[in-house]
């Protein structure tokens, strides 16, 4: 699953807080069909950690574009 984010710091802010929190994540670059504007950032994660993963962007102030 993808956490599709705006920029690199905030990708890196959120991989950061989930790998914190025990969650695998990795830094990738968007797929083309997610990315409504050419190149942007998303954080790549396994699709039960879902609710982790909004609940820690929210804690943090990490402002997520969407989830695909």
């Amino acid at each position: 699953m993808y956490a599709v984010v705006s920029s690199q710091q905030r990708a890196v802010k959120l991989l950061e807080k989930l790998h914190y929190n025990s969650i695998n994540a990795s830094i990738v670059n968007t797929p083309k069909q997610f990315s409504e504007y050419g190149c942007s950032y998303s954080v790549f994660f396994d699709a039960k950690d879902i609710y982790s993963v909004r609940q820690i962007a929210e804690q943090n102030s990490i402002k997520v574009k969407f989830f695909h």
